[in-house]
């Protein structure tokens, strides 16, 4: 199974004027550096924790149908499943073919009831499920994550190289760990 990124989020967790304010930065000379700072703070926390932030679109590929399918947390609903037929020709599976749970940590779709996955050819990537995920808009992500992001963002932005020469060698502060941990979904 492979996921790939077909529509990013179009806002941040947390705002530029947010972290100048954590950062305690009044001027805009440093916008550019703390807008990139950001973006890479959510994508820190979306990896470390396996969620999806804010929403964004995703597609799923895999190489046959099977009982129920694991796609990402925070699942907000489904955009279209397709598959490749034993002729090589790729079908849309009907919306009234499949379900999928919200509820659970892991969002997953699975056939409806009674119903059968169709038969996909056996090839890579015959399966593409398009889906959208993520908490919701910057309101919906929950605070610690946003308090993670502005202390990544902070000790990005106070140490602007991998190594300091002739000072302890120090992590990232634990406390961004013990912010994101309570988020974090290991798959199966």
């Amino acid at each position: 199974m492979t996921f790939r990124l077909t529509t990013p989020p179009a806002l941040e967790p947390v705002t530029l004027q947010q972290t100048k304010d954590h950062l305690r930065v009044d001027d805009d000379m440093e916008d550019a550096l703390i807008s990139e700072l950001i973006k890479t703070a959510r994508e820190h926390c979306e990896v470390f924790t396996n969620r999806p932030l804010i929403t964004q679109s995703w597609t799923y590929y895999g190489e046959c149908f099977y009982g129920d399918i694991e796609l990402k947390p925070n699942l907000q609903g489904v955009e279209s499943v397709k598959y490749i037929d034993n002729n090589g020709i790729q079908q849309e599976v009907d919306a009234n073919g499949y379900m999928y749970d919200r509820v659970a940590v892991i969002g997953m779709i699975f056939p409806s009831y009674n119903m059968p996955w169709p038969y996909a050819r056996n090839i890579k990537n015959s399966i593409e499920i398009e889906f959208i995920c993520g908490y919701g808009l910057a309101d919906d992500v929950p605070s610690s994550i946003k308090s993670a992001m502005l202390l990544l963002i902070g000790h990005w932005f106070v140490n602007r190289e991998s190594v300091i020469v002739g000072v302890s060698i120090a992590d990232v502060p634990q406390a961004v760990d013990m912010l994101l941990n309570p988020y974090r979904v290991i798959y199966s």
